[in-house]
């Protein structure tokens, strides 16, 4: 048990939800004391698909888990040992532990989002659009995440997202567009806040052009679909100080509506 601002929490970690070792591990945390199921959100971290893990969540699992849900934050499979589409099916393999587990975890399966920022941003919203490991998520928050990896390719960023997917560009280009969420957009999405800073424009290894992020929210709406995007004047590839604040007013109130119900 674990005490946050006056809420006790319950904080399970490291369990296994794959064959993977230490990449197939997940934290669960819950405000305890709960007596119905809870919303979840399943937090998928950023990377460049070739680093990062679960614990860079952890501060950002406990504020929403305050707010009364349930966060689950993943590791996941790495290139370059391990390419496309395994962090994908990693992502999947997650969400659907999450499901099978759901009545023993006290957790309501019919309430789950997901939340990544870059890297994650990307898996979240693939887990969202993308057949076959789709999962029927309530909505999905994607922070800054390269959604459309042919675009990718003329940034700064292009080795990262090489590595992850292992083909020559443009040889292999249809592997690329296989990879990219916005190649997935369709009628009945779920609803989608994306949030990404004006100063992040793919001039870095690493950053993502707030143009993807444009153009991806463009389609969804295109689509028929709810999306919403906030541009957080200033801020680059990440978020900190006032910045962080602004997408944690944006977030919680979107994550709060349409999980909540």
């Amino acid at each position: 048990m674990a005490d946050v601002h006056g809420v006790e929490m319950k904080v399970t970690l490291d369990i296994e939800y794959g064959p993977a070792g230490e990449r197939n591990r997940l934290d669960i945390f819950r405000p305890a004391g709960h007596k119905k199921p809870l919303p979840v959100v399943l937090c998928v971290h950023g990377g460049g698909w070739c680093g990062g893990c679960k614990e860079g969540w952890t501060t950002s699992a406990l504020l929403m888990a305050r707010h009364g849900f349930a966060c689950v934050a993943i590791n996941y499979r790495l290139a370059p040992a391990h390419t496309c589409p395994a962090a994908q099916d990693d992502v999947a393999l997650a969400a659907q532990w999450v499901v099978t587990h759901a009545k023993n975890l006290g957790i309501d399966p019919a309430r789950m989002a997901a939340i990544g920022d870059s890297a994650g941003g990307h898996l979240s919203s693939m887990l969202a659009l993308a057949p076959p490991r789709r999962i029927a998520l309530r909505c999905v928050v994607d922070m800054f995440g390269p959604v459309d990896f042919c675009a990718m390719m003329d940034t700064e960023s292009r080795p990262l997202v090489a590595g992850y997917v292992a083909q020559p560009y443009p040889e292999a280009k249809a592997a690329y567009e296989a990879a990219s969420p916005i190649k997935y957009v369709h009628k009945n999405a779920p609803p989608f806040l994306i949030l990404h800073g004006t100063e992040d424009k793919g001039q870095f290894h690493g950053s993502v052009p707030i143009a993807i992020s444009r153009a991806f929210h463009k389609a969804l709406q295109a689509a028929g679909n709810e999306a919403t995007l906030i541009e957080i004047e200033g801020a680059g590839h990440g978020f900190g100080g006032e910045h962080q604040r602004q997408m944690w007013e944006a977030t919680m109130p979107f994550l709060k509506r349409h999980l909540m119900k």
